[in-house]
C-alpha cells in the first residue's frame, strides 16, 4: 500500500532496472532496445524475470516516490497461475479488434484491427491466415458509412497493432490513396525448401509471379521481386477527406509498414509516437518446426526498402509527436487528434 501507480523502481533484489534491461535484451531477438523495450513491456516484467532467473519467494525493490522520497519494501511472490489470471482479466477489457464510427462532429474513426484473418489461427503457414474477404467486407461497410454521413476528416488508429500482410492494408489504403503505392522501394528475397513448401499452395493472383520464382529458383537463390503498385480504389467509393494516422511504439509488423507508406507517399498526416518497428527491415516471414524438439522457428525471407528509398534502420518517426501518459485515464493521442481536426 506504499506503493502508487507512477512510483519508479529503481532496483530489483539489489539489481538496478538498467542491469536488468540489459541483460534481458541479449536474450530478446528485437533490432533495437527501443524495440525490446516495447516489447518487454507487452510481454510483462514478471514473465521475464521468472524465465531468466527463476523461481523467487520474495522481493525486494528499492522505490522514488513522486515526491523524489527513496525507499525500500518487500513483496512476497504471487503463484504463476494467479499473475496469468490477473494478466487476462487485464486484457479481456481490451477493445474490440475491428470498429469504426463517427463522432457527433462528424469525423470518422477507423480501427482495422490486425492485417489478417481474424476467424483464422494466425498460422503463417497457413493459407487460410492471409484470407482477406472478411477483412475487405469489413473495410467496405467502413468507407460506404464515413461517405454515406459525409464525413470530411478520419482518423486511422493503427496503435496497438501487431501487424499482418499488405494484401489487407492495401485494401484498406486504397480508399484515400491519391496515387498507386507500393509497399516498399526495393524488395530482395531468397527462396529456401520451406519457403517453397509454404507457396506451393499459393492461388492468389496476386502473388502468382512470385511464386513461380520461388519454386523455381535453387533452394538459397537471392533474386529480386518484382514490386507491384496498387491503384487507388475507383472514385466514387474513395474517401476524399483529410486523413489521420494515429500510431505508436506498438505499431509492429504491417501496421508500421502501412504507416510509413502513407506518410512516404503524404496519403496523409502521422500522429503519435515513433514506432519500434523498423521500417526498411527483414520481412514477410514464414513457421516451421524442428523435427525433434517441435519448437516453432520464424524466419524473413525478404528484406524490404521503405517506399521513399530512405534505409535507415529507424521506425516511422510521426509528423507530429504525442506521448501517452500510462499513469492516466485519457487517451492523449486520440485527444490531440480531435482537438487537431475540431480546430480546422
Amino acid at each position: 500500500t506504499s506503493i502508487s501507480k507512477s512510483d519508479e523502481i529503481l532496483s530489483f533484489n539489489g539489481v538496478p532496472m538498467d542491469q536488468f534491461m540489459k541483460e534481458f535484451y541479449k536474450n530478446m531477438s528485437g533490432p533495437s532496445d527501443y524495440y525490446n523495450a516495447s516489447i518487454l513491456e507487452a510481454y510483462s516484467f514478471p514473465r521475464l524475470y521468472w524465465l531468466f532467473y527463476g523461481r523467487c519467494k520474495e522481493f525486494k525493490a528499492s522505490i522514488k516516490n513522486r515526491d523524489g522520497e527513496e525507499f525500500d519494501v518487500v513483496l512476497d511472490a504471487i503463484s504463476g497461475n494467479e499473475l496469468e489470471t490477473r494478466l487476462a482479466n487485464r486484457s479481456s477489457n481490451d477493445e474490440e479488434e475491428r470498429e469504426f464510427y463517427v463522432t457527433e462532429n462528424n469525423i470518422a474513426y477507423l480501427r482495422p484491427g490486425k492485417f489478417s484473418n481474424i476467424n483464422s489461427n494466425g498460422d503463417l503457414q497457413d493459407q487460410n491466415t492471409f484470407d482477406n474477404s472478411e477483412f475487405c467486407q469489413f473495410i467496405d461497410s467502413a468507407f460506404l458509412a464515413f461517405n454515406k454521413k459525409g464525413s470530411k476528416y478520419l482518423m486511422l488508429d493503427l496503435r496497438n497493432n501487431v501487424g499482418g500482410d499488405n494484401l489487407f492494408s492495401d485494401y484498406m489504403i486504397a480508399y484515400f490513396a491519391t496515387k498507386s503505392f507500393s509497399i516498399a522501394s526495393k524488395f530482395p528475397m531468397k527462396t529456401s525448401q520451406m519457403t517453397k513448401i509454404f507457396f506451393k499452395d499459393v492461388d492468389s493472383p496476386e502473388h502468382q509471379d512470385l511464386k513461380e520464382q520461388i519454386l523455381s529458383l535453387e533452394d538459397g537463390s537471392y533474386f529480386d521481386t518484382k514490386i507491384t503498385e496498387t491503384d487507388p480504389h475507383a472514385e466514387p467509393k474513395r474517401f476524399d477527406g483529410e486523413v489521420y494516422v494515429l500510431i505508436n511504439r506498438y505499431s509492429y509488423s504491417m501496421s508500421a509498414y502501412a504507416a510509413a507508406i502513407i506518410q512516404d507517399y503524404n496519403f496523409a498526416e502521422i500522429i503519435g509516437e515513433e514506432t519500434a518497428e523498423e521500417v526498411t527491415s527483414y520481412v514477410a516471414s514464414h513457421t516451421f518446426k524442428l523435427p525433434n524438439t517441435q519448437i516453432t522457428v520464424q524466419y524473413p525471407k525478404g528484406f524490404a526498402v521503405r517506399p521513399s528509398g530512405d534505409a535507415t534502420l529507424r521506425g516511422v518517426v510521426p509528423d507530429q509527436a504525442v506521448y501517452e501518459n500510462e499513469f492516466t485515464d485519457e487517451d492523449e493521442i486520440l485527444e490531440y487528434t480531435l482537438k487537431l481536426i475540431e480546430g480546422k
